[in-house]
């Protein structure tokens, strides 16, 4: 069945990575696999959501590739299950499936992004590497962990404090399995792709305020451009900086810096990703207006959209900000007593900004997290 999109995400000249969008993808995942020749044997990685609606039709089509064994590993919901102990578990599973078979073996992340990154994690360090498939099932994971080879679990309340970056060899995205998404999920998923519109393209910003309707009614055609068109931004990064090394590839973490410290500060339970990044991204829309560097306009502008999409512009009610700002000084971009976040310059541009301290967003969170500030329940 033809795909929408095409992308060849090209990390160095012999790295590639194929990331296919379009409806059928799922009923054609062995195909794809084995014109790519990535192995006979699978262990798929996912979480009983996805697994239980769409679990038996990726078995079947990896078979009908010409797949001959599958294992299924199946840990708990959430972001709390992202851990080193759920890593360990499926190693010792793989390791179990690897030693009865006499056949090359590859890794699946199927479902959301915690799949996906815990999949990575273990394809990147099962016997120094084994190939990768994503094939993600949320809007979130499509345009966030399925791309760009960055992996891992978390640590207490550090996110991916342990992984690698490896990128997959192959990414199918099926835009037919958004269509069952709840609605909060398909809003978690359009605000990492106002995040790359904000930080690199202002055409992406204009195409989801005109189809914003379609797009949370999950229109597959909608749904399909921009998610190739949130994947060509991010591709530019990981192409001029795969290893995440040299300080471009940072910008992708727009709205990162507080969200990860409103996912910490909220036990992993409470804040989506999608939503923590959304009100991430207020935060520091309103730092950049406080320091000179973003029209008000503009950050108006921006809360407006992901307000218009279901998401909060403001933390949730009872949090408590001390946590949150202890998360942030923690945060894994804060090095050697100066901080660097990332700050929008306007809408289709931002920058990687650097400061003694995080007094800039520590004062732009208390404001949003004040009462008329508009919060919704999380």
């Amino acid at each position: 069945m033809p795909h929408a999109f095409t992308l060849h995400v090209r990390h160095r000249p012999d790295d590639v990575t194929d990331v296919l969008i379009g409806p059928g993808l799922l009923r054609d995942a062995g195909r794809l696999v084995a014109e790519r020749a990535l192995g006979d044997a699978a262990v798929v990685v996912s979480q009983p959501a996805p697994w239980g609606n769409l679990g038996k039709p990726l078995l079947a089509a990896l078979k009908a590739g010409g797949v001959g064994e599958a294992h299924a590993f199946l840990f708990g919901p959430g972001e709390r299950q992202k851990t080193l102990r759920t890593y360990t578990r499926l190693l010792v599973e793989m390791a179990a499936f690897d030693q009865a078979l006499e056949r090359d073996l590859f890794v699946v992340g199927f479902g959301g992004g915690v799949a996906c990154d815990v999949a990575g994690f273990a394809a990147a360090t099962y016997r120094r590497g084994v190939p990768l498939v994503n094939v993600p099932t949320t809007l979130l994971a499509a345009v966030d962990a399925a791309v760009g080879g960055k992996n891992g679990v978390n640590v207490g309340t550090l996110k991916n404090a342990v992984g690698t970056i490896v990128q997959p060899r192959l990414v199918a995205i099926d835009t037919e399995t958004f269509a069952s998404l709840p609605p909060r999920e398909i809003a978690s998923g359009l605000a990492e792709i106002i995040k790359h519109a904000v930080i690199a393209d202002a055409e992406l910003f204009a195409f989801v305020e005109a189809r914003r309707e379609a797009l949370l009614a999950a229109d597959p055609a909608a749904l399909a451009e921009a998610v190739a068109r949130s994947l060509r931004v991010k591709a530019r990064f990981v192409k001029e900086d795969p290893l995440d090394r040299q300080g471009r590839r940072a910008l992708l973490n727009f709205g990162h810096t507080v969200g990860h410290a409103l996912e910490a500060a909220t036990g992993f339970r409470r804040l989506p990703h999608g939503e923590a990044v959304a009100v991430g991204m207020c935060v520091a829309a309103d730092a950049a207006v406080d320091l000179g560097l973003f029209a008000a306009g503009e950050r108006d502008r921006l809360v407006a959209l992901l307000a218009a999409c279901g998401l909060p512009v403001s933390p949730p009610r009872g949090l408590d900000l001390g946590t949150a700002l202890a998360a942030m000084a923690r945060d894994k971009k804060f090095r050697r007593g100066a901080a660097r976040y990332v700050l929008p310059r306007a809408v289709g541009h931002a920058v990687l900004h650097t400061a003694p301290d995080l007094k800039a967003l520590e004062r732009a969170l208390a404001r949003r997290a004040q009462p008329s500030a508009g919060s919704r329940p999380a």
